[in-house]
C-alpha cells in the first residue's frame, strides 16, 4: 500500500498544496452554492432577499457545525492511511455516515419549533419555510462532503471531492433558474425553488459521491468492509472532532450576535463598513477551510506512520505555505480593494465612507490571516489526539478576548474597528498556544513511541 499522500516530497509545500488546491476550490463551490441562492433571489424580490440572507445566517451555524464533526473522518482516514491499516478506512466513514443520519430526528425538531424563533416577524413568511428545508437536509450534504468525501482526502485523492463539489453546484445553479423563476414547464415557485434545488442538487452530489466511493474502493482491493456501527471507534472520533466543531459554532455565534449589537450601538457607517467587510472575509473563508483540512490530513498521516521527523517538516512547510498565501490576499484587499469596495458599497454611500471601509478591509485581512494560523495549528493538534485541550482551553479564551471586548467595543465605545481588533487578537493568541501546545505533544508522543518500542525489543 502506497502511504505517500502525492508524487511529491512528503512534508513539502508542493505536497501540502496538491492536496489543499482541490479542497480549497471544492470549499469555495460548496459556499458557491449557498450564495447562489441569494444572488438568484436578489433579483427575484426584494423580501426573497432579505428573508434568505436571514436565514442563511442560521443554518450556516448548523451545518458547518454538523460538518466539523463528520469531516474529523479526514483525519482518522489518514492515520490508517498512514498505518498502513487500509481496512479500516471504510470503518471510520461508515461511523460519520451514521452520525449524520442521527441528525435527522435533531435537526426535525429544529426546522418545526426553533425555527420560526430565529427569523425576525417581518421576514418570516418567506424565511421560516426556506430554514425549515435546508435545516432539515443538512445530513444529505454532511454525509457528502465531510463523511464520504474523507475517503479521498484522507488519502490526498482530492480530486473526486473537486468533482463532486462543481457538478452539484452546476446542478444547482440551473435548478435555482428554473424554480425560481418558472421557466418553461417548470412551476414559479420563488424562494421555495431556490430551497428546493438546493436540496436536489445535494442529493445529485451525494449520489455522484457514492459512485466514485464505490468504484474507488473497488480499485483499492480491500475486501473486507465495516459498515457496522463501532461504538469505540465512534467516541474516539467524536471526541477528536466536537472540539474543532465547538471551535466553529463559537465563530458563526460570534458573527450572528456582531450583526445584532452593532445594528444597535454602532454608526451607520460603521455598520455598513462591517457588513462590507464582512461579506468579502466570507467570500474568502474557503481558504482558511481548504488549507486548515488539508494540514489535519498531513499531519494524521504523519502521526498514523509515527513519522516525528515529517511532523516537524509539514509544521514548517504550511507556516511558509500561509505566508504566501497572504499575499494576494493583501494585495487585494489593501493594496487595490476599490474594485470590491465598489461593488459591494450600498447606491448613494458618501465618499467619506471610503477610509472607513479601508481600515476594516485592513483588520478582515489581519482576521483572514489570524484565523487560517488558528484552524490550521487547531488541526494539526487534532490530528495528534489532543482534541481536549482545545475544547478547555477555547472555552476559556473565547469569551475572555474576543465576546466580552467586542462587547464591550461595541456597547461603551461605539467602535467596530475595536471590536474587529479583539477577534484578531483572540485568534493570534490561541493560534500561539495551540502551536507551542502540538510541539510539545509531539515530543511526548515520539518519546512514548521509542520508550515502547525499546521495550518491546528488550529481550
Amino acid at each position: 500500500m502506497n502511504r505517500q499522500l502525492t508524487r511529491y516530497a512528503p512534508g513539502s509545500i508542493r505536497e501540502l498544496w496538491t492536496i489543499a488546491w482541490p479542497l480549497i476550490i471544492a470549499f469555495a463551490a460548496n459556499l458557491l452554492m449557498v450564495l447562489c441562492d441569494r444572488i438568484i433571489l436578489a433579483r427575484f424580490s426584494t423580501e426573497a432577499f432579505q428573508s434568505q440572507a436571514a436565514a442563511m445566517q442560521w443554518w450556516s451555524m448548523v451545518y458547518y457545525t454538523c460538518l466539523n464533526v463528520a469531516a474529523i473522518s479526514r483525519v482518522t482516514v489518514a492515520r490508517f492511511n498512514g498505518a498502513g491499516a487500509p481496512e479500516k478506512m471504510m470503518c471510520a466513514v461508515w461511523q460519520m455516515i451514521w452520525f449524520c443520519l442521527a441528525l435527522s430526528p435533531l435537526l426535525i425538531v429544529l426546522a418545526i419549533w426553533v425555527a420560526p424563533r430565529l427569523i425576525a416577524p417581518d421576514l418570516r413568511e418567506f424565511g421560516v419555510p426556506y430554514l425549515r428545508i435546508l435545516l432539515i437536509a443538512i445530513p444529505i450534504p454532511t454525509a457528502t462532503f465531510g463523511a464520504i468525501t474523507s475517503y479521498f482526502a484522507g488519502q490526498g485523492k482530492n480530486r473526486y471531492t473537486l468533482a463532486v463539489a462543481i457538478a452539484s453546484n452546476v446542478f444547482n445553479f440551473a435548478l435555482c433558474i428554473l424554480l425560481v423563476y418558472g421557466v418553461g414547464p417548470f412551476p414559479r415557485l420563488g424562494i421555495m425553488g431556490a430551497a428546493i434545488g438546493t436540496v436536489i442538487a445535494q442529493i445529485f452530489g451525494l449520489i455522484l459521491a457514492i459512485c466514485f466511493l464505490v468504484v474507488f474502493h473497488k480499485r483499492s482491493r480491500v475486501l473486507e468492509t465495516r459498515w457496522l456501527w463501532d461504538f469505540k471507534l465512534f467516541r474516539e472520533m467524536l471526541n477528536l472532532g466536537f472540539p474543532n466543531a465547538l471551535a466553529c459554532g463559537f465563530n458563526w455565534t460570534l458573527w450572528s450576535l456582531m450583526y445584532q449589537v452593532a445594528a444597535v450601538h454602532v454608526t451607520r457607517d460603521q455598520f455598513t463598513a462591517f457588513l462590507v467587510g464582512h461579506t468579502i472575509f466570507v467570500g474568502l473563508s474557503f481558504l482558511v477551510d481548504g488549507v486548515s483540512q488539508s494540514v489535519g490530513v498531513i499531519s494524521a498521516n504523519a502521526y498514523g506512520a509515527k513519522d516525528w521527523p515529517l511532523l516537524h517538516q509539514s509544521r514548517r512547510s504550511w507556516m511558509c505555505f500561509l505566508a504566501i498565501e497572504s499575499v494576494p490576499v493583501f494585495v487585494i484587499l489593501i493594496l487595490h480593494p476599490q474594485p470590491l469596495i465598489f461593488a459591494l458599497m450600498p447606491a448613494g454611500t458618501s465618499p467619506e465612507m471610503f477610509p472607513l471601509i479601508r481600515q476594516m478591509l485592513f483588520f478582515m485581512w489581519l482576521l483572514l490571516a489570524a484565523i487560517c494560523y488558528a484552524s490550521s495549528c487547531r488541526a494539526t493538534l487534532t490530528a495528534l489526539g489532543d482534541s481536549r485541550f482545545i475544547l478547555y482551553f477555547n472555552t476559556v479564551l473565547y469569551p475572555t478576548l474576543s465576546i466580552i471586548p467586542s462587547c464591550l467595543a461595541l456597547r461603551y465605545a461605539h467602535n467596530i474597528i475595536l471590536a474587529a481588533a479583539s477577534w484578531v487578537l483572540y485568534n493570534m493568541v490561541s493560534g500561539i498556544i495551540y502551536h507551542m501546545r502540538a510541539l510539545v505533544v509531539i515530543d511526548r508522543r515520539e518519546a512514548q513511541f521509542s520508550e515502547k518500542k525499546c521495550t518491546c525489543s528488550a529481550p
